[in-house]
């Protein structure tokens, strides 16, 4: 990678940042992240690089801290900082939009104001909705909780998928949902022979041995 590809990535997210600050964003590297007393929202910049210049497409992240607590208590694949960086659900900006994936270039400096101005806007009319409608624990168990298409792009990997459906109920005390997510979760987990069934299962059995929520430590509620 030229020195002039990775001052142009620097100056994408500068101005980036610029943009962003105003909302209460903090950048961390390719990340703008907002926090709140029951977990945080990310905007995450990711770069493809060419030979002379590179694309750059964004992606957007909630993560509930009580709901990650819940679903990583059982995950022995991650380390504690790592299970401190997960998110409960997210997408691709153009996904979410369009269905698909789309990619802004940057081949001179002259294009990144109009690429970072893009992408912002972009944020503005995607991403904050967005924010705004998952931070709520119904509109997010009822996307999670399905098992089509949709669902696939706010959370990609099924018994992931699953484990926040349920977790969300279990957070909301409503554990005849929880029971009845359990039960769908396993058999198309099941039917697909999807490789995560073991990891779901081993969740729900933690989530039954619990004698209250409050055993999970982080329970703080999904959005305050």
């Amino acid at each position: 990678m030229t020195a002039t590809i990775k001052a142009n990535e620097e100056l994408l997210l500068a101005a980036l940042a610029a943009f962003l600050t105003p909302y209460g964003y903090e950048r961390s590297k390719q990340d703008f992240q907002k926090t709140y007393r029951w977990g945080r929202t990310a905007f995450h910049i990711a770069f493809i690089k060419h030979n002379s210049d590179f694309d750059i497409t964004g992606d957007i992240g909630i993560r509930s801290n009580a709901l990650e607590a819940l679903v990583q208590k059982s995950n022995i694949l991650l380390t504690s900082a790592e299970k401190k960086n997960t998110f409960s659900m997210g997408a691709e900006l153009a996904n979410l939009k369009d269905r698909k994936q789309r990619r802004l270039r940057v081949s001179n400096e002259q294009d990144v104001s109009t690429v970072s101005t893009e992408l912002f806007r972009h944020f503005e009319e995607i991403a904050i909705p967005y924010f705004t409608k998952y931070s709520d624990m119904e509109a997010a168990i009822n996307v999670l909780s399905s098992n089509s298409f949709v669902a696939w792009l706010h959370s990609p990997i099924h018994a992931e998928r699953a484990k926040r459906a349920v977790g969300l109920a279990w957070l909301l005390k409503d554990f005849q949902r929880a029971e009845s997510l359990i039960v769908e979760s396993e058999a198309f987990l099941s039917d697909s022979n999807d490789f995560g069934l073991s990891s779901f299962r081993s969740f729900v059995q933690l989530l039954r041995e619990s004698e209250s929520i409050g055993k999970i430590k982080g329970d703080e509620g999904y959005c305050g």
